[in-house]
């Protein structure tokens, strides 16, 4: 779910910058701290710092020339919760599988059998339904269900940092459209 959140945390200024405005250089630091770590374990990916507000005075420590500076940020996450419904694109089909559905900030599975009650078959740009002659093709809008949320155990953050949103994979999703409501716009209009 997307949500606007006020976070607190603490930011290092360097020396070289303690005669710079204050809000402008945790501003800025915050900017470079998520673009090397956009995922928060407890948050979930921040997507846009809205705004970033010094609280009181920095502190400092004997033998580090930084001042630490509480700051509370606002800003506009993405969490995926159980049972959200969303919209999201066919980005790939995975023969047999099922469908990747593209959720905007992050990818899900559509396994094939939360696809519909019907039996389906797969090419390289579509998987089509035996009985309903439903289909679904890659670029595809959908409306999914999100049914299982699990920690992916092999996620890291590059070194490098994300350039890519897509790439940061902090959970597996698994999907379906199976209740009523879900699955492609035409689908919705004939049950």
């Amino acid at each position: 779910m997307y949500k606007l959140v006020t976070i607190e945390d603490t930011v290092a200024i360097p020396p070289t910058r303690m005669m710079e405005d204050v809000k402008k250089v945790c501003w800025e630091i915050i900017l470079e701290n998520l673009s090397k770590k956009p995922y928060s374990e407890n948050v979930g990916i921040i997507i846009l710092p809205l705004d970033v507000e010094p609280i009181g005075d920095g502190k400092i420590t004997f033998g580090d020339p930084n001042v630490y500076q509480r700051v509370r940020i606002k800003a506009l996450v993405y969490s995926p919760e159980n049972k959200e419904v969303i919209d999201g694109f066919v980005t790939h089909i995975i023969d047999r599988v099922g469908l990747i559905v593209n959720l905007g900030v992050v990818d899900g599975l559509l396994h094939v059998s939360q696809i519909y009650d019907d039996r389906f078959l797969f090419s390289k740009t579509e998987v089509k339904g035996e009985k309903t002659k439903y289909y679904v093709r890659i670029g595809d809008k959908v409306r999914v269900r999100i049914v299982s949320i699990s920690k992916n155990q092999s996620f890291t953050i590059p070194p490098l940092g994300i350039k890519d949103m897509r790439s940061l994979r902090p959970w597996r999703i698994g999907l379906s459209m199976r209740t009523p409501g879900l699955g492609k716009d035409e689908w919705r209009s004939s049950k």
